[in-house]
């Protein structure tokens, strides 16, 4: 059995400044990469995402994303015993 973490008064600082840092990680990686994806031209491209043309590569990325940490947090759902 794993020891309890409830009466470590250090935890809520430390789950905190890891959460700020890897927010931060996002934000800066955010911008170059949306950067590219805005300015490749696929096949892939939706006319018309959010009413102006150039958007439907970020659109289906941010979809596949959201699909691939959904099937990541339902694998490790049903994966505990």
């Amino acid at each position: 059995m794993a020891p309890s973490s409830d009466n470590d008064p250090n935890l809520p600082p430390i789950l905190y400044a890891l959460f700020s840092f890897a927010r931060g990680l996002g934000n800066i990686a955010s911008g170059p990469l949306s950067t590219r994806l805005l300015a490749s031209h696929s096949k892939l491209d939706a006319t018309g995402g959010y009413g102006l043309p150039g958007y439907g590569v970020l659109i289906i990325f941010t979809g596949a994303t959201l699909a691939a940490s959904g099937v990541g947090a339902a694998y490790k759902g049903f994966k505990r015993e």
